[in-house]
């Protein structure tokens, strides 16, 4: 299976902010990823239903940028080996 990683823009954090296209897509995913559950957007996504993984885990065992990049980039493409992931980030 090939795998398939899509990134999203949650906006700035405010909800009313967010595009059409971009909640489409986040209520269309198969496994949805959040940078960081300390956007606006996660608390509407829990109004919706929507189920979400966040990866604020990582800053606290990361000492820096390059490897919470890698490990980030490890665990999208680790988990897109199985199925479509969506990827939601911060602007």
């Amino acid at each position: 299976m090939k795998q398939q990683l899509t990134v999203v823009s949650l906006g700035p954090g405010d909800t009313r902010l967010l595009t059409l296209e971009g909640a489409e897509a986040l209520r269309a995913a198969k496994r949805l990823f959040l940078r960081t559950e300390r956007h606006g957007v996660a608390a509407w996504l829990r109004e919706q239903n929507i189920p979400f993984e966040a990866l604020d885990g990582l800053y606290d065992v990361h000492d820096g940028f390059d490897s919470l990049h890698r490990a980030m980039a490890t665990t999208l493409w680790c988990a897109a080996a199985s199925q479509p992931v969506i990827f939601g980030v911060m602007d």
